[in-house]
């Protein structure tokens, strides 16, 4: 599982390589129109596998809301650096790895991804942190997304990510973004 992960977070790099190498001999007009910096806003919906929670938990595998905001700067027309930035509306008991009670009572995540988009798909792969008062986590997080472009400035995107949060247990989370691009 850790070679795939690792291959998973390098592969992103070694397409930058090659696109870049092709940006280098064009200038696209996309790339122009659309502009260098995107934000966007995100409603997400975060899931974690029942084998996680603890036994006291009366709801176990639910989803929870988790909404962020997130700030893009294309490097080129299909590879991007993303800050990722969420807030978990809700509080839930899960397992340490002594079968213990961890309390996760509304985490805050911060994440940097390195993004490659191509043909309306972005694939992304990057590390964060989950801050929360009993137990802050390290976060190794990949994606991929689906944008669609309503005019120059403004896309919507469905996406899926999966968090593996440390040793402590791991997330999939169904997002949609809706980002507005800034022109030069």
């Amino acid at each position: 599982m850790k070679n795939f992960l690792t291959i998973l977070f390098f592969l992103p790099l070694f397409i930058f390589s090659q696109s870049s190498q092709e940006h280098n001999n064009e200038i696209s007009h996309n790339e122009e129109s659309s502009g260098k910096f995107r934000i966007a806003v995100s409603i997400n919906q975060t899931y974690i596998s029942e084998e996680n929670y603890h036994e006291s938990e009366h709801h176990p595998a639910q989803l929870i809301p988790t909404d962020g905001i997130e700030i893009q700067y294309f490097i080129s027309k299909h590879f991007s650096i993303k800050w990722s930035n969420e807030i978990e509306f809700m509080s839930y008991i899960l397992k340490d790895d002594n079968g213990l009670s961890k309390v996760r009572k509304n985490a805050f995540l911060s994440s940097a991804v390195l993004g490659y988009e191509v043909s309306n798909f972005g694939f992304f792969a990057g590390l964060g942190y989950e801050f929360e008062k009993n137990e802050n986590l390290l976060v190794k997080r990949f994606g991929i997304e689906y944008i669609l472009e309503l005019n120059e400035n403004i896309d919507i995107s469905p996406a899926y990510i999966f968090d593996s949060m440390g040793e402590s247990h791991g997330s999939h989370t169904f997002a949609f973004t809706i980002g507005y691009h800034f022109n030069h």
